[in-house]
């Protein structure tokens, strides 16, 4: 779908990053890049009936706009990474370039729950109702995963003569090792949220282990004529050789009562609870008021199917469920581009690309 003539949603957010250009100009305006790396490497934790809960409740409502990355982790051995470049240009008439990458590896790392009940949650309540904007989510509680989000936005107020994005986000973890996670339950949660919203956003919940999350979002808008575009937007994620047990543990997906109303945008939500997986998600979106001229848009999302060889997972009587639902059901009256995609398998590798 070429979403430079969807100008509702996450393209009408593109462009009125150019018409609220003046607002957020430093002058000079030569570009914006943004990079962040991490490496979480030959590292050991032990974890005895401990609970983790990652919330985000009655946040970012009432009509709030703008760019909102949050990560949130109570996991060990992980390397958490964001890169956001955010370009405004009032005068117009010029090309621009932004770009943002953020690249993390964990490698070699070992937890250890030594006991029962390790209850993990990640819960998104109440939020994100009537929120215009951009927004990246990741909310971990697993061990030995590597976390990446890169974002870059550019608004121009006017005309360009040209417009070149680049965003990639790569997560990689290798020979990571958990044991006995006994009678664990986890879950990751949406309710009611993201109801009357508009926008690019990106949700990654993860209570597994030994995962590679990975996401990399691309948006612009001009308020007059674009000479040529080009965007390109890649997520990688791999995982690899890596060593999980778990024992009765009840895991579940539920998005609950959100999404609905005048929900209008692109949305990729990713909800997993299994084990040594690897996710991925790219999105570009472009709008452009006048003459958009030539246009390039690429979004590639790897979920490296080599990644996943030479994982050994053991769950031994779980309980697994996925649901979208609720009294007032999901996606209701919503347009726009969603994916979701939900977990609860083992050794699995999960990709979204939209462009």
């Amino acid at each position: 779908m070429n979403k430079t003539l969807l100008l509702t949603g996450a393209s009408a957010f593109a462009l009125m990053l150019g018409v609220s250009a003046p607002a957020f100009a430093i002058p000079p305006i030569d570009g914006a890049q943004a990079e962040a790396e991490g490496t979480s490497e030959g590292n050991y934790t032990r974890d005895r009936e401990s609970r983790r809960e990652n919330l985000i409740d009655n946040s970012f409502n009432g009509g709030a706009t703008g760019i909102v990355h949050d990560q949130q982790n109570n996991g060990d051995n992980n390397a958490v990474n964001a890169a956001t470049a955010v370009h405004a240009d009032v005068t117009g008439g010029t090309g621009l370039e932004t770009g943002a990458r953020a690249s993390s590896t964990s490698d070699d790392n070992e937890s250890n729950h030594d006991g029962f009940q390790d209850d993990r949650n990640n819960e998104i309540l109440d939020t994100m109702n009537g929120f215009v904007g951009s927004a990246t989510i990741q909310q971990n509680n697993g061990d030995n995963n590597a976390i990446n989000a890169a974002t870059a936005l550019d608004g121009v107020s006017g005309d360009t003569t040209g417009v070149v994005q680049n965003v990639s986000a790569d997560a990689k973890t290798v020979d990571g090792i958990t044991d006995e996670d006994e009678s664990s339950e986890v879950y990751n949660l949406i309710d009611p949220s993201f109801t009357g919203a508009a926008g690019v956003f990106t949700v990654q919940q993860n209570n597994g282990d030994g995962n590679a999350i990975s996401a990399a979002t691309s948006a612009f808008g001009v308020t007059g004529d674009a000479g040529g575009l080009t965007q390109d937007a890649s997520a990688s994620a791999d995982a690899d050789g890596n060593l999980t047990d778990t024992y009765k543990d009840n895991r579940d997906n539920l998005i609950i009562d959100s999404f609905n109303g005048d929900f209008a945008g692109v949305a990729t939500v990713q909800q997993n609870n299994g084990d040594a997986n690897a996710m991925s998600t790219a999105t570009a979106v472009a709008a452009v008021g006048g003459n958009a001229g030539d246009l390039t848009q690429h979004a590639i999302a790897n979920g490296f199917s080599d990644g996943t060889r030479g994982n050994t997972t053991d769950a031994f009587r779980s309980e697994r469920d996925n649901i979208i639902g609720g009294p007032q059901n999901a996606f209701q009256g919503a347009h726009g581009v969603i994916t979701v995609q939900q977990n609860n398998g083992d050794a699995n590798a999960i990709s979204a690309a939209n462009a």
